[in-house]
């Protein structure tokens, strides 16, 4: 394996928060209704960081020879799909459609999430957390992971049946390696689709997905769900479980989605072998990447104000090469018209 250079891998974190907080939706979630609302104003109160706003260019190794697998990383938007400052989803899909279409090879891509992102309601409109799916499914996301909005529905405002009906609608897929059904028969809602690991043939090179959340966020903070709705085992326990499974299906290459803090994911990376990047985390208001052993460690911003871009140069069904770069999300930035779309629809008065 060959030395990262310094220069590719860049670490800037604007703060570190590992608390309950920075997985909550800031602004109170109502329970979702059929009734028609009252027109009133949109109350947009998504976090937003200007610190977190900033690009760092992708500086590429030569990788002679390799063939390059690119990973854009992260949502953990809490459900807040149009902040303050009206930076939105529509931004967030429309980057990422501009940096996949810039690629070499687009269809050596893939466009993942690290969850924390379903919640009742939009800008204090409910929605039964249909907006999030709509805009995901619309924005080309190819999979996903449970967060605690998830899996806490003191959190999302959302109870373990809605989630499993979300799960169905999505057009992308739900993995979990640790989030299971309560009996541990397998991951949380798969009878609505969701997997505890799938594999993406991208031209010729097999991406195994799966993902991960840190059993326990903070200290004192249990979800109620836990032990009565589903099931959280230790995520090294999980990855040594699915880890072989994955190979067994094809993946000449393992990614995690996470939803871990960063001592987990170094844990992990550390005591399971075979991992090639472990994308996003849990910990909010961080733009990171570092490399534990042969595993990327990388996450952008949250709240929808950096995506991370994760290149793997693959060689003979192995990393050879590793870029990190980061790539902000602006007012200014271009949206994905049939996102925008969306998102107005579910602001309109019904």
């Amino acid at each position: 394996m060959s030395a990262v250079p310094d220069r590719v891998i860049r670490v800037s974190v604007a703060a570190l928060i590992v608390v309950l907080s920075a997985c909550a939706s800031p602004s109170p979630a109502a329970a979702p209704t059929a009734a028609r609302t009252t027109a009133t104003e949109p109350n947009c109160t998504g976090a937003v960081d200007p610190t977190g706003t900033f690009d760092t260019p992708v500086k590429l190794p030569a990788g002679e020879g390799a063939i390059r697998v690119t990973l854009f990383v992260g949502t953990h938007t809490h459900g807040d799909l149009i902040r303050p400052d009206r930076v939105t989803f529509a931004q967030h899909a429309g980057v990422v459609r501009e940096l996949r279409a810039a690629l070499p090879d687009p269809a050596k891509s893939l466009f993942l999430g690290n969850g924390d992102d379903l919640s009742a309601t939009l800008c204090g409109r409910p929605t039964g957390g249909r907006h999030v799916v709509d805009a995901f499914n619309a924005g080309g996301l190819d999979a996903d992971t449970y967060g605690f909005n998830e899996v806490a529905s003191d959190v999302s405002r959302l109870e373990p049946a809605q989630i499993r009906q979300l799960v169905a609608a999505s057009r992308y897929t739900w993995v979990s390696a640790n989030v299971l059904e309560l009996d541990h028969s397998d991951v949380f809602a798969k009878a609505q689709g969701a997997r505890r690991w799938i594999v993406k043939d991208l031209r010729g090179i097999r991406v195994g997905l799966t993902g991960l959340i840190v059993p326990n966020p903070a200290p004192g903070f249990l979800p109620p769900t836990y032990g009565r709705d589903l099931a959280v085992i230790d995520p090294v326990e999980a990855m040594r479980e699915v880890v072989p499974l994955m190979r067994r299906d094809g993946a000449q290459l393992i990614v995690v989605l996470s939803h871990m803090d960063g001592d987990t994911m170094e844990r992990v990376a550390r005591e399971v072998a075979g991992i090639d990047a472990i994308v996003g985390s849990h910990i909010g208001f961080t733009s990171m990447s570092k490399v534990v052993g042969n595993t990327i460690l990388a996450d952008g911003h949250d709240n929808m104000h950096q995506i991370a871009e994760v290149d793997l140069f693959v060689r003979d069904g192995r990393v050879v090469e590793r870029a990190f770069s980061l790539n902000a999300v602006r007012p200014s930035s271009g949206k994905q018209a049939d996102v925008a779309a969306i998102l107005e629809s579910y602001l309109a008065t019904r």
